[in-house]
C-alpha cells in the first residue's frame, strides 16, 4: 500500500446539490416575498479539503449557484449528502459515475440511509469524514476503495 501521497496529481470535484425548497414546490407555502437566500454549504466540504493530504487538487461546484452537467474531468467526486438535496445527489453521482468518475458520499443522509445512497457510490463514510478521508483517499490513488469507510 501507498503513503497519502497519491502516484499522480489527482483531481477531488466537491459537489454541493442542490434541491427545490418547499415554497418552490409549493407556492402557497411562501409567506414572505423576499430575496432568496441559499445560505452557505456544509461545513463538511471545508473540513475534508483541510484534511486532503499533500499531493491532491480539489475544487468546489455549488449546485445551488449553478447547475451541475456531471461527465469527465475530475479523478473523483465527493458529496455531502443531507435529505432535502438527496434525489439531486442520486442523480448527480449516477451521471458521474455513467462518465467514468468514481463517486464517495458523506453527510447525515449517507449515514442514516447508506442503503438508499449505496447503489449509486463507490463508496460511502458513515459518520464524521476528516478522520477517514486521507485513509479513503489513499485508498483510492492505490486502486483499493472500500465501499463504506
Amino acid at each position: 500500500m501507498g503513503g497519502l501521497y497519491p502516484p499522480r496529481a489527482m483531481h477531488i470535484q466537491f459537489v454541493y446539490p442542490s434541491w427545490k425548497r418547499p415554497s418552490e414546490s409549493h407556492p402557497e407555502l411562501a409567506t414572505v416575498n423576499a430575496h432568496p437566500y441559499i445560505g452557505t454549504p456544509s461545513m463538511s466540504v471545508a473540513a475534508l479539503a483541510a484534511n486532503t493530504p499533500p499531493g491532491w487538487t480539489y475544487s468546489f461546484h455549488d449546485d445551488r449557484v449553478e447547475r451541475v452537467e456531471p461527465g469527465p474531468g475530475p479523478d473523483l467526486v465527493a458529496m455531502p449528502i443531507f435529505t432535502p438535496p438527496a434525489d439531486r445527489a442520486i442523480e448527480l453521482a449516477d451521471g458521474y459515475r455513467a462518465a467514468g468518475v468514481p463517486v464517495v458520499a458523506g453527510g447525515i443522509f449517507t449515514s442514516l440511509m447508506p442503503h438508499i445512497i449505496a447503489p449509486h457510490v463507490d463508496a460511502l463514510c458513515i459518520g464524521e469524514g476528516e478522520g477517514v478521508w486521507p485513509i479513503m483517499l489513499n485508498d483510492f490513488a492505490n486502486g483499493c476503495l472500500k465501499p463504506v469507510y
